[in-house]
């Protein structure tokens, strides 16, 4: 007896010793308790649960920046991902966008029940053959939300949500740099112009005349957008010019390398517009579209509005070549009024009917752009009672779960389709085949 009861203990300090077992809740010696992360989230750190490690995936500069793996006592294995995107902020904005996304993505068409808070989005499964529950834990950091996801059976939801909001509670960022979002490569010094609902920041490659040409095209771009988007903005803080005439710079920053033919480019990943004129002045039409895609996103908080959002860049477009308020441009006119003619175009009605809105410039760009740019124009016309309490509507879904898709059920809710088609014909109607005037004798 004696010797059992020596050698349990023995036995148990042998196995430590060699690494062999662990004290419960003892960090393990194989996983970083703190890890660097990079991207959006360069110059933040993420602390670990026990037993956890991360895997970064690090080509990634936005949203999947890696996966914490580990184990707890409810999971032999748990895979979270771990990202980071400005392209929907604020944080329970991000929690909203994260529930419509498993309703619109992941488990289209099955039967769900969501229940979202400012800190975590949980959709439970109510199917009978598929016992699953999606967590979304988020959290703001600095300018950036951080969003950690994963999926379980339905017995472990309450683990799988304290593990969730855990790691996101564990990503730590000192200070609030503006500028740590960029590549480390990045060298230049910016310089910081503050602002009311826009901030300048440049790198000094640029004389004042032109930053002062930039700030104004942005702002008038602002204004068309202000139009038609009503309220205070959604996202917290200015938003955010960069300019430079470094054109290594503007395509290293932008992570794209297309940009031989631009002046500006808007980075809703980044929710910042980078301005690089070629020459002397700066693309004024190429930059106010741009700039509304700034617009749209500060004040509802999500990047992808469509299809307002193309409607609204080729209005600022129009605006700053010159072109009368509420009219078309050269080139578009002819085709959009002919569109009108032939009835061929979609009204806003239509737009809204439509299944989806994923990638809706993919297929026949200007004839969707040009469709679009006619619902924003019908939207702003005196006549549009049940357009504009529609567009209402769309606005609210937006701004509760920044989807796209969630804006047009938002829309279609609120709208009698008929009347709105009415209202759409009979602005744009007599404006595309304008009424003939009498000949001679009054015939």
């Amino acid at each position: 007896m004696r010797w059992r009861l020596s050698f349990v203990p023995v036995a148990w300090l042998a196995s430590l010793l060699l690494g062999g077992g662990r004290a419960a809740g003892e960090p393990d010696p194989k996983s970083p308790a703190v890890v660097k992360l990079h991207g959006l989230l360069r110059g933040a750190v993420l602390r670990l649960e026990p037993y956890f490690r991360f895997e970064p995936k690090e080509e990634a500069r936005f949203g999947v920046l890696g996966t914490a793996v580990g184990t707890t006592r409810e999971f032999e294995e748990l895979r979270l991902e771990v990202g980071a995107d400005r392209s929907v902020v604020p944080a329970a904005l991000r929690a909203g966008f994260e529930a419509y996304r498993i309703k619109r993505e992941v488990a289209r068409g099955e039967p769900q029940q969501a229940d979202v808070k400012a800190d975590v989005a949980v959709v439970r499964l109510k199917n009978p053959f598929r016992d699953s529950v999606y967590v979304s834990a988020v959290r703001a950091v600095g300018r950036t939300v951080v969003f950690v996801r994963g999926e379980c059976a339905k017995k472990d939801e309450a683990a799988l949500v304290r593990v969730a909001k855990a790691t996101a509670a564990g990503v730590t960022l000192e200070g609030d740099a503006p500028d740590a979002w960029l590549p480390a490569e990045v060298k230049a010094t910016w310089n910081r112009t503050p602002g009311a609902d826009v901030v300048l920041v440049d790198d000094g490659t640029l004389d004042e005349a032109a930053k002062a040409a930039i700030g104004k095209g942005v702002r008038d771009a602002y204004a068309v957008v202000r139009k038609l988007v009503p309220g205070a903005p959604t996202m917290p803080g200015p938003a955010v010019v960069r300019v430079t005439k470094n054109r290594d710079l503007f395509s290293y920053v932008s992570g794209r390398r297309d940009v031989r033919a631009l002046d500006a480019l808007y980075l809703p990943w980044a929710a910042e517009l980078l301005v690089c004129p070629r020459k002397d002045v700066v693309d004024g039409p190429q930059l106010a579209a741009e700039a509304a895609s700034m617009a749209v996103h500060h004040l509802l908080g999500c990047a992808d509005a469509q299809p307002v959002l193309e409607g609204l860049r080729r209005m600022a477009a129009a605006a700053a070549a010159g072109v009368p308020a509420g009219a078309f441009t050269p080139a578009d006119e002819a085709a959009a009024f002919a569109r009108v003619k032939a009835h061929e175009a979609e009204t806003w009605n239509r737009l809204m009917m439509r299944n989806t809105f994923a990638n809706f410039l993919g297929e026949d760009a200007d004839v969707r752009g040009i469709d679009a740019e006619l619902a924003v124009g019908y939207l702003l016309s005196p006549g549009a009672a049940v357009g504009k309490a529609s567009f209402a509507a769309w606005v609210t879904a937006m701004r509760k779960s920044g989807h796209p898709d969630a804006g047009s059920e938002g829309a279609v809710g609120a709208m009698d389709g008929a009347k709105s088609d009415a209202e759409y014909w009979a602005y744009w109607g007599p404006k595309a085949d304008p009424p003939k005037k009498p000949g001679k004798g009054g015939k």
